[in-house]
């Protein structure tokens, strides 16, 4: 059964309809130029029948001249074949006198005087034309006629053709149907050949496909080209790009899956010893120690998932809809919801911000970019230590620095430390998850950004510079 929604059967509609159309006009166009064809031949036909006609008389006509009008006129001429209605509803006897496609023509000879001398059984005895040269169409008593008037200069007589039109719209139907119908009868076969052509043409489609439906789900390697028709070529390239995306998310899953199993094993661990040590404990202060350790895994546990679960969030990409965001209130909003962390560690956080700036962006996913940004300086600054914010404009774009006076980051490092999972030095009082700047660095891309560290300008810090296009 056809599909409406299938390539195949869109094409093979839409090129029969279209091939219809185009035969259709051709046949139309032919039908025209038959009718007109056969029309001019049985014309030229009517005017030779009475040139031949009016030179075989001829002798006759300088007889009847010379004469008095002793002559019975006028003359049946009855070895002429009839016209009209014997023709139309017998052509048995047509076939018998001629062939059924024979001209039949009635014809009158009149004199200079108006007198009919001579006439074709078929013809009437008076006048049925009028006496200028040239073809004319007349209705006698009801039937149309196509005549043809010839003068006869030499003789001064008149010879009259005529011809019955419905016996030459008889014919000249007859043929230029006959040219419709060949033109009728070819459609089907050519709509059969262009079925042909078509499912042809799609057997590469059908095999693509084929392949891909039959692809164990962990082979991610190219589609081969070879042997694709070049239409195709965008299709192939596209699905390889996928192909390619696929394959590394898949590869970069495996690898988060493994690196997150690794990070949690560690927290957990150190959770299950303190507990054996709670359980074992035989002093208050013991338990306490013990107890606060347990605390300390939980919150490490808690921060990592947190952490794991925003970065899979930023992985998939949602589109999120775009705000007209006023940067100083959003700056001073999200300072504030980290001033306790950084009043418990005595720290100041300083902001420089112009009131008048606003930047069209995702508002959420620059909140949690801020937020890892805000959580690194505070972590790596230390106690009574001093953060810097500053958000400026620079070339049709947001720049902003973020800068601490902790013990700054090494320039061989800063590279690596966009890794997952990468600390610098892991036996830091402030460890932490190793995937804060790595989610920056994500979400930086998705904004259209830049992130770049350097060392800071007021101390011997890190300062974070983040650029992002205002439009």
């Amino acid at each position: 059964m056809f599909k409406i929604n299938s390539l195949k059967t869109q094409l093979i509609i839409s090129l029969s309809f279209l091939l219809f159309c185009v035969d259709l006009g051709v046949a139309m166009l032919s039908y025209h130029d038959a009718l007109t064809e056969v029309e001019e031949l049985f014309d030229a036909q009517l005017a030779q029948s009475a040139r031949v006609l009016s030179g075989t008389l001829s002798d006759e006509i300088t007889q009847w001249k010379s004469q008095t009008y002793s002559k019975k006129f006028p003359i049946i001429y009855n070895s002429w074949a009839p016209v009209g209605k014997e023709i139309l509803d017998d052509n048995q006897q047509a076939l018998t006198a001629g062939h059924r496609y024979e001209s039949k023509i009635a014809f009158q000879l009149w004199s200079a005087e108006k007198k009919l001398w001579i006439h074709s059984i078929s013809a009437p005895t008076e006048i049925f034309a009028p006496w200028q040269p040239g073809f004319h169409h007349i209705r006698h008593q009801g039937t149309l006629w196509r005549i043809f008037v010839l003068p006869l200069p030499n003789h001064q007589a008149w010879m009259i053709t005529a011809e019955n039109q419905a016996v030459r719209q008889e014919l000249s139907e007859g043929i230029a149907t006959h040219m419709i119908l060949g033109h009728l009868f070819s459609l089907p076969i050519v709509i059969l050949l262009i079925s042909l052509l078509v499912n042809r043409a799609l057997k590469p489609l059908e095999a693509l496909s084929l392949e891909i439906q039959h692809r164990h789900m962990d082979n991610l390697d190219p589609i081969a080209l070879e042997r694709s028709p070049q239409e195709i070529y965008p299709i192939i390239q596209a699905l390889n790009i996928l192909l390619d995306r696929l394959k590394l998310s898949w590869q970069q899953q495996k690898e988060f899956i493994a690196d997150a199993a690794h990070e949690l094993r560690t927290p957990l661990a150190a959770l299950k010893v303190h507990a054996h040590n709670l359980m074992h404990t035989k002093t208050r202060m013991d338990a306490q120690e013990s107890a606060q350790a347990i605390n300390q895994a939980v919150d490490r546990c808690n921060k990592l998932v947190h952490q794991l679960l925003t970065l899979a969030r930023q992985e998939r990409n949602l589109k999120k809809s775009i705000d007209h965001l006023h940067l100083a209130a959003f700056f001073r909003e999200t300072i504030a919801q980290h001033m306790p962390l950084a009043l418990k560690k005595q720290q100041h956080i300083q902001l420089d911000v112009d009131e008048a700036l606003y930047l069209n962006t995702h508002t959420e996913s620059l909140k949690i970019l801020l937020d890892n940004l805000l959580m690194n300086a505070i972590q790596y600054t230390p106690i009574k230590g001093n953060i810097f914010c500053c958000v400026t404009t620079k070339n049709q774009s947001i720049q902003i620095s973020l800068e601490d006076d902790g013990p700054g980051i090494p320039e061989k490092e800063r590279e690596k430390i966009f890794q997952r999972f990468y600390r610098i030095n892991r036996s830091h009082e402030t460890e932490g998850t190793g995937l804060g700047l790595s989610i920056c660095q994500k979400i930086t891309a998705q904004l259209n950004g830049t992130l770049t560290i350097t060392t800071a300008i007021q101390t011997a810090g890190a300062r974070f510079t983040l650029i992002l296009p205002m439009t």
